[in-house]
């Protein structure tokens, strides 16, 4: 049957089912889409903000928010809350980058002799000092000016870099959209509203919307099956990663045994030497039994040679409490571990 509609879709229905949608429009040059609708309890804006791990889709009357995809509270972000009942606060404008439609070839050289990087690329610098360029866009004006994508931006020509950047933004200033995918035997792989040349496999489409069915179109039978595992998958290999440190770094603290007496036994050799310690002294070397070796231990010269003492102990009682807890986190990081092998066969 049909799937059931989650908590959030039926806040979202309740507001738009049914409704007109009156205007959309995009913050210039930002990744935010406004769509405002007035439907059933009033009018009410659909905000979109497409940015990577930190994307949301937020339902806002008034400035308000009624409820969001992603919600972030205060632990996540203090000045920025994505909450019901809260204020809506846009993200913050991104400042010190410049207007593609706006620059003058005296910018584009700026923006290259401004860079310390010698061994960054040049796509890389452009999408992070040009609104607007993204690391797609920024490949293909490196590689039209300059004949190569990964080219370093010591290495490139900033003129010719500025004149790819005028022939790409020119077309896309005016809408004039020429909308195709890069596809091959394996897929599409990428998508775009001007020619990509910078990959093999382009090929043109009669819509932006065709474009991105193509990219984003559900697959079916075994395919749908191979596509729909791939990113369980690799979740899965993320999180045994994850577990694969953490029992190694829990395994290293029980073989560092050693190193806690070492803490005790400075404390102890501290008081032991405490009147022969002169002000302003750094170290003490001294041996902890006849027949060992001798030990040198830091000393904060602005302590005196018991405050130095009860720092080592505090030092070894925190790393001997830590210890306790160990033999049972490395009993459940391996159970975890082992389901998790489990579900990667």
């Amino acid at each position: 049957g049909l799937p059931k509609p989650t908590q959030l879709g039926l806040v979202f229905r309740s507001y738009v089912e049914g409704g007109i949608v009156d205007h959309i429009h995009q913050p210039r040059w930002e990744r935010l889409l406004h769509i405002d609708v007035s439907g059933p309890k009033g009018e009410v804006t659909i905000i979109v903000e497409p940015m990577e791990r930190r994307s949301n889709i937020l339902l806002v009357r008034d400035g308000v928010i009624i409820d969001c995809l992603r919600r972030v509270g205060p632990e996540d972000n203090r000045y920025r809350l994505s909450l019901p009942a809260h204020e809506y606060v846009p993200p913050p404008p991104m400042t010190g980058r410049h207007d593609p439609l706006a620059m003058s070839v005296t910018d584009m050289f700026g923006v290259f002799d401004q860079n310390q990087d010698p061994k960054r690329k040049a796509f890389s610098l452009l999408s992070s000092r040009i609104l607007g360029i993204s690391p797609l866009l920024a490949k293909e004006i490196v590689f039209r000016a300059s004949g190569e994508v990964n080219k370093l931006a010591k290495d490139v020509e900033p003129e010719a870099i500025f004149s790819a950047m005028q022939e790409l933004m020119s077309t896309l200033g005016v809408r004039e959209w020429q909308p195709g995918v890069v596809e091959d035997d394996s897929g599409v792989h990428a998508y775009s509203v001007y020619p990509i040349e910078h990959m093999p496999g382009w090929k043109s489409v009669d819509s932006v919307s065709q474009a991105l069915e193509l990219y984003y179109g559900a697959p079916v039978g075994e395919e749908a099956y191979t596509a729909a595992k791939k990113p369980v998958f690799a979740a899965i290999e993320e999180a045994r990663a994850k577990l694969r440190a953490k029992l190694a770094s829990l395994q290293q603290s029980v073989t560092d045994d050693a190193e806690r007496e070492r803490l005790r036994q400075s404390g102890e050799l501290i008081l032991a030497y405490q009147y022969t310690i002169q002000p302003g002294q750094t170290e003490l070397r001294a041996p902890y039994d006849a027949e060992g070796p001798e030990l040198v231990i830091k000393l904060d010269p602005e302590l005196s040679p018991v405050e130095n003492a009860q720092r080592y102990f505090k030092r070894y009682n925190k790393a001997k409490s830590a210890l306790e807890d160990v033999p049972q986190l490395i009993q459940e990081t391996e159970t975890e571990l082992a389901y998790l092998e489990q579900l990667a066969v």
